[in-house]
């Protein structure tokens, strides 16, 4: 990796003694052309030489927060960091000792209602199946749900409820029809159905990883704990 960083480093400094102009930009949109600017900060996107520049500009980093020897143990690595492309995922040990995913059930709840509200609100006169579409975009997106295991089954039926209730606002649906009914109607998974389908998935994709961190993560943790839990 060393050899690599030094030839690269070699070629660019051949390349800044070229002397190239700055890169000059400019926006397209409807077939009408911004005026041009200077890129003066980050790399250009598509570029041939962005990824290795953004790597050299970032590998620093990554050493540094490898070196402090905290975070998270996992399969006996201490791992504080996830990097990928231009994503940084920082790990650290939880300061919740009961790890509860009540907090985080309460925030979901929150987030669907504030966005069922608006969708409700601005695309009222659409038709059922765009009306549809959108509360599958924007009320179906449980970020982290595929990690719920320790909750209260009240916070679960809260927001249960809440994930129903939002469908009958989007649709203008009666407050006491049936969520059963209303979901098979338009073919819209519900609540439980949809939470199972995201960890199945989430659960699948991981245990076919070839990242070795994830690989200890699955079999260390999350498969002895679906085992305990038969």
């Amino acid at each position: 990796m060393t050899c690599k960083y030094l030839a690269f480093e070699e070629n660019f400094s051949y390349a800044q003694n070229l002397r190239a102009p700055p890169n000059v930009i400019l926006v397209k949109w409807n077939n009408t052309l911004s005026e041009t600017y200077r890129l003066t900060s980050g790399v250009r996107q598509g570029g041939l030489t962005s990824p290795v520049l953004f790597n050299l500009y970032i590998n620093e980093l990554i050493e540094e927060l490898s070196s402090t020897r905290v975070g998270c143990q996992v399969g006996g690595v201490r791992v504080n960091n996830l990097s990928y492309a231009d994503d940084m995922v920082l790990l650290s040990p939880s300061v919740n000792e009961n790890l509860m995913d009540d907090d985080d059930m309460e925030r979901q709840r929150r987030s669907i209602a504030c966005r069922s509200n608006m969708l409700a609100r601005r695309f009222y006169h659409c038709s059922k199946q765009v009306k549809v579409t959108l509360f599958k975009a924007y009320c179906q997106s449980f970020y982290t749900s595929q990690l719920w295991y320790r909750f209260t089954r009240s916070a679960f039926n809260t927001l249960r409820v809440l994930y129903n209730n939002a469908f009958r606002v989007m649709m203008n649906l009666p407050w006491r029809c049936s969520a059963t009914d209303m979901f098979a109607e338009n073919r819209v998974a519900g609540f439980v159905a949809l939470v199972q389908r995201l960890r199945v998935s989430f659960y699948s994709r991981v245990a076919l990883s070839n990242n070795n961190i994830v690989s200890s993560v699955f079999h260390n943790v999350f498969l002895k704990r679906e085992i305990k839990d038969l």
